[in-house]
């Protein structure tokens, strides 16, 4: 844990199940999500 404190904390407020779902995603699905969220941006 603490390896990318900067995106967990910025998923946090958004939806709150940011940190929990990484965790049980695989590194390809985080990386999706991640893009997606960047995207909306």
């Amino acid at each position: 844990m603490g390896q990318h404190p900067n995106w967990e904390t910025t998923n946090l407020p958004r939806n709150g199940q940011g940190a929990p779902l990484a965790r049980e995603l695989p590194a390809s699905e985080l990386m999706s999500v991640l893009m997606a969220e960047t995207r909306i941006e």
